[in-house]
C-alpha cells in the first residue's frame, strides 16, 4: 500500500491513498484545489516506496471548461455545483452496486 500526506501552508494536510497500477507502477491521484506549492511525503509498508519527500508546484487553471470537483451547493445542499460555483446537472445515475449485482 502507499500513501501521500499533501501539505500546503493555507490548509491542513490531506492522506490520499495510492494504488498499484501494474507493470510497477504506483499512482496517487491529487486535484488540489489551491495554488501554490504542495509537499508530500510517502508512507508505505514496502520500504523502496517509503519516506520519500518533495514538492508540487499547482498553477492555475487556464480551461475555461473545468471547473473543479464537484460539490455539494452551500447555498442550497440538495443541489450539485462544481468548486468554482458553476452548476453540475446530473443526468443519469447508476446505482446498482448498491443493492448488490443484478443476477443472472
Amino acid at each position: 500500500m502507499l500513501q501521500h500526506f499533501l501539505q500546503n501552508n493555507d490548509i491542513p494536510g490531506k492522506n490520499i491513498p495510492g494504488f498499484y497500477n501494474g507493470d510497477h507502477e504506483w499512482i496517487v491521484r491529487f486535484c488540489p484545489s489551491l495554488e501554490g506549492n504542495w509537499s508530500y511525503e510517502t508512507y508505505s509498508s514496502v520500504p523502496s516506496l517509503a519516506g520519500r519527500k518533495g514538492t508540487v508546484s499547482v498553477s492555475g487553471n487556464t480551461k475555461s471548461g473545468r471547473h473543479g470537483p464537484v460539490t455539494i451547493s452551500r447555498e442550497n445542499r440538495r443541489k450539485f455545483v462544481y468548486e468554482d460555483g458553476t452548476p453540475y446537472l446530473l443526468m443519469a445515475f447508476q446505482h446498482r452496486h448498491l443493492a448488490g449485482a443484478a443476477k443472472a
